[in-house]
C-alpha cells in the first residue's frame, strides 16, 4: 500500500506539472476551455468520443477496488463512500485539465502522429527532456498493476473465507496479516498476461470484463431496492436511479466499439 501511495503521488505531480506549465505558458487556455466540448451538432466528433470511451474508461478502473480493503479500514461506513466519491472527482478533474491543455496547445496532427503524446506535451511545455515524464508513466503503469494485484488477492481471500473456493486462499500470514498465497497467485497470473498479450488488447479486455461486472452489480442493487430489503444501519444508501443509470451507461460503453 505504501508503494502504491508513493507512485500515486508521483503520478499526480507529473500530471500537475503539465497542467501548470500549460496554463502558465498559455494563460488564454482558461477562456478556451469550452472549445474542448464538441457541439451537439458535430456528429462525427461525438461518435468518435463515444466509440473510444471503452479504452478511456480503463483510466477509471480502480475506484471500485477500495471496497475490497473494507476489512482493513477502521471506519469503512464513513471512509469508503468518501474515498470513492472524492478520488473519482479529483481524478476526473485532473484528466480533464491534462486533455484540455493537450488539445489546446499542441496541433492535433502532432498528437495523432506520436505514440507518446504525454511526452510530447511535457517537452513542448517545459522545454525539458521527456525522460522524467516517461519514468512517471512507467510508475503509473506499475501502480495500476500493484493496485489490481491487491484488489484481486482480496477477492480470492473473500471467496476462500466464504467457502466458495479452497480455503487455502483465505489464509492470512501471521507476520504481514495479508493473504500471501492469494497475492502470489494473482501476481503470477498478471505476469503471464503481461508477457503474452499486447497491452492494448489486454487493456480492452480488462475494461470489457469490468464493465460487465459493473452492469451485473448495478442490476443487483436495483433488484435489492425494488424488493425493499431493509438496509443495515450506518451505511451509504444511493437512490435507485444510480444503479439504473450505472447499468445503462456501462452497457453504452460496451456497445460503443460495435458502432465503429
Amino acid at each position: 500500500m505504501t508503494f502504491a501511495a508513493i507512485f500515486t503521488v508521483l503520478e499526480i505531480i507529473g500530471l500537475m506539472i503539465i497542467v501548470v506549465a500549460g496554463f502558465w505558458t498559455n494563460p488564454g487556455i482558461i477562456s478556451r476551455l469550452p472549445e474542448v466540448f464538441p457541439p451537439l451538432t458535430d456528429t462525427v466528433a461525438l461518435s468518435a468520443v463515444f466509440t473510444t470511451s471503452l479504452i478511456a474508461f480503463f483510466a477509471f478502473i480502480g475506484f471500485d477496488d477500495v471496497v475490497n480493503l473494507v476489512e482493513e479500514t477502521k471506519t469503512p461506513q464513513r471512509d469508503m463512500p468518501r474515498a470513492i466519491i472524492w478520488t473519482l472527482l479529483a481524478a476526473t478533474l485532473i484528466y480533464f485539465l491534462v486533455v484540455s491543455v493537450a488539445v489546446l496547445t499542441i496541433p492535433h496532427a502532432d498528437l495523432t502522429e506520436t505514440g507518446a503524446p504525454i511526452s510530447v506535451l511535457f517537452e513542448r511545455l517545459t522545454g525539458l527532456s521527456p525522460l522524467a515524464i516517461s519514468l512517471i508513466a512507467i510508475a503509473a503503469t506499475l501502480n495500476g498493476i500493484v493496485i489490481q494485484i491487491i484488489m484481486a488477492s482480496r477477492v480470492l481471500y473473500g471467496l476462500g473465507n466464504a467457502g466458495r473456493i479452497p480455503t487455502v486462499f483465505a489464509r492470512v500470514n501471521s507476520v504481514t496479516h495479508t493473504p500471501l498465497i492469494s497475492t502470489l497467485l494473482v501476481s503470477v497470473l498478471v505476469l503471464l498476461l503481461a508477457l503474452f498479450l499486447p497491452i492494448d488488447r489486454l487493456a480492452e479486455m480488462t475494461t470489457q470484463i469490468i464493465l460487465i461486472v459493473f452492469v451485473l452489480v448495478n442490476l443487483s442493487l436495483a433488484r435489492i431496492k425494488l424488493r425493499r430489503d431493509p438496509a443495515p444501519e450506518g451505511i451509504f444508501i444511493a437512490p435507485i436511479w444510480v444503479p439504473v443509470l450505472g447499468s445503462l451507461t456501462c452497457l453504452g460503453l460496451l456497445a460503443g466499439p460495435l458502432l465503429i
